[in-house]
């Protein structure tokens, strides 16, 4: 009786054993899994906040509508996966303390952007810009970062703490299994069935976290990525920003690709002024698949369609006619085509090869590259014509009056740096008004076409051409003595004499010009000293009876005289 009562209470107190254990395991398994769906839910927030950023700045810089919806499709879901943080740590104070200050973070953070907003339909997008790249910077990011890591070091030490009880209690029911074998080898046998069991389940449950470990790791990997090339995005568009024309921003974008998009080769190619061609600018890389270098607008498909050929799903891939067929060994080769635009206008087109598919986030990236390529590609060609128009006259091509006053200004310190002679010529079309009255405005618009060629025609690089005003002309000599200025002069009265000018198939008759020579005192001279004594030279020519040359001498600065006009 007594051994059975044992047995039975043997039997009892292995079963209660193996309940407990059983019952604390669940436990912990309940608890871990917990843990792991907090961790899950701090990733996703974090996620979404980026997202939220990415997607405006999107829109600050491109202003695409679609960025906004992304922007404000993600407000909800900050909002909506804090508040589930706060909701899934009720069980623990201290830490939804915490939950409680991080969704206050993220709310101010998402207040702070939709002024960002604000600012930018008030018109201050650069104010809006600089407060995002602040907000983004680690001065910004770090009360977020640093909340998110005390949470899931928190996490970590509950973690370790259960498995430090779940441990202990596993302890101390082997023993008393092991205590069991002495009683009977039925329970022995019983009880190593139920802890083969439960091992199971427990390297099940270990594989499930393994795999959600994994998983995680995989996120903040690809987390870790789109941040980087976001950081690359930015770096690029700051050095297109300090280029001062498009020459300059082609030099530096073929390392620049290169290294944003690894493993690809590729091209920038340009359509030229008159819109019929379009032509290769900057090559990175070694062309797997061979491309027309120059082509015309309508053999690319992205430049017909005004959008990225091919599509990551379309089903069926034409080929663009500037794509040579049959010209390569690697048939996995793949390309894309995306259209440079900037303000409704099509610039060109980044074409970009690989071996094998291209993945999402690269075809994303790509796309995203084409973008803000056109983008500032199309602010460097506004620049440059704004350029041009500052310091060229609109009709004759030739430099303005402006540029005239600070090329001068230069030009003499230089000479008188390097002690060499300057000569300044100031030409006057004779006649030019009675010309005017008596063919029109529009043949008097040819002659001065025309005489604009021949002075092109008659100087060297390091001249300078500027149109004065009306019929008025200056030629700057730099490095010139009087002899050469001279002949100069004099071949440039010979070739006026000699043109024939023709409006409508008609011809016009013979014109002359009249030369006012200036050459720089060897003291030096000051801008408005010479440019006065070359139009008193040609006021001289004038009066002597016109086609001629005449030279005088600039005085000193303190003995200019005054113009009387």
């Amino acid at each position: 009786m007594i051994i059975a009562s044992a047995a039975i209470a043997l039997v009892l107190g292995l079963a209660a054993t193996v309940a407990i254990n059983a019952h604390s395991y669940r436990e912990y398994n309940d608890w871990t899994r917990h843990s792991y769906l907090v961790e899950q839910q701090l990733l996703k927030t974090s996620l979404a906040l980026r997202s939220a950023e990415s997607a405006l700045r999107g829109y600050l810089l491109t202003k695409d509508a679609g960025q906004l919806d992304v922007f404000f499709a993600q407000l909800p879901r900050i909002d909506k996966l804090s508040a589930g943080l706060v909701r899934m740590t009720a069980d623990n104070p201290p830490q939804q303390a915490r939950a409680k200050e991080l969704r206050d973070t993220l709310q101010s953070r998402v207040k702070r952007m939709r002024n960002m907003l604000t600012q930018v339909h008030r018109g201050d997008r650069d104010g809006a810009l600089q407060l995002l790249h602040d907000q983004i910077s680690e001065q910004v990011e770090r009360p977020i970062a640093s909340q998110t890591r005390v949470m899931h070091a928190v996490e970590q030490q509950l973690l370790r703490e259960r498995e430090a009880r779940r441990n202990q209690s596993a302890m101390l029911a082997t023993w008393f299994t092991l205590a069991c074998l002495l009683f009977g080898l039925t329970l022995v046998i019983s009880a190593v069935i139920l802890v083969i069991r439960e091992q199971r389940i427990r390297l099940r449950a270990d594989d499930e976290l393994a795999t959600a470990y994994t998983q995680l790791a995989q996120s903040l990997e690809e987390s870790r990525g789109m941040a980087d090339r976001m950081q690359r995005l930015h770096m690029l568009n700051e050095s297109l920003q300090s280029c001062r024309s498009i020459d300059e921003a082609l030099r530096i974008l073929p390392p620049s690709l290169e290294d944003m998009l690894p493993d690809t080769s590729g091209m920038v190619v340009l359509i030229n002024a008159s819109r019929n061609l379009a032509e290769k600018a900057a090559e990175w890389g070694v062309l797997w698949l061979d491309s027309e270098t120059v082509f015309a607008p309508d053999d690319c498909l992205a430049l017909r369609r005004g959008q990225p050929h091919p599509a990551p799903d379309a089903r069926v891939k034409a080929r663009c006619a500037h794509l040579e067929t049959g010209q390569t060994n690697h048939t996995d080769a793949t390309w894309l085509c995306i259209p440079l635009l900037a303000q409704g206008e099509t610039l060109g087109v980044l074409h970009i090869q690989r071996l094998g598919s291209m993945r999402p986030e690269e075809y994303d990236l790509a796309v995203t590259l084409g973008e803000q390529l056109g983008l500032m590609l199309g602010n460097l060609k506004l620049q440059e014509t704004l350029r041009i128009q500052s310091i060229r006259d609109p009709l004759t091509g030739l430099f303005n009056r402006r540029y005239l006053e600070v090329s001068l200004s230069r030009e003499l310190l230089r000479s008188r740096r390097h002690e060499r002679s300057l000569a300044l010529m100031m030409l006057d079309m004779d006649h030019f008004k009675r010309f005017n009255d008596t063919h029109g405005h529009d043949a008097g618009d040819e002659l001065l076409l025309q005489f604009s060629a021949l002075l092109r025609d008659a100087i060297r690089a390091e001249d300078i051409a500027c149109r004065y005003g009306g019929e008025e002309f200056v030629l700057i000599l730099p490095e010139t003595d009087r002899e050469s200025a001279l002949k100069r002069a004099e071949e440039i009265r010979l070739a006026v004499a000699a043109m024939k000018v023709k409006h409508q198939g008609k011809l016009l008759g013979n014109l002359t010009v009249s030369i006012g020579l200036a050459m720089q005192p060897p003291t030096g001279g000051e801008p408005e000293a010479l440019l006065h004594a070359a139009d008193q030279a040609l006021y001289q020519a004038k009066r002597a009876g016109r086609n001629r040359i005449e030279i005088a001498t600039v005085p000193d600065p303190g003995s200019m005289p005054k113009d009387t006009d």
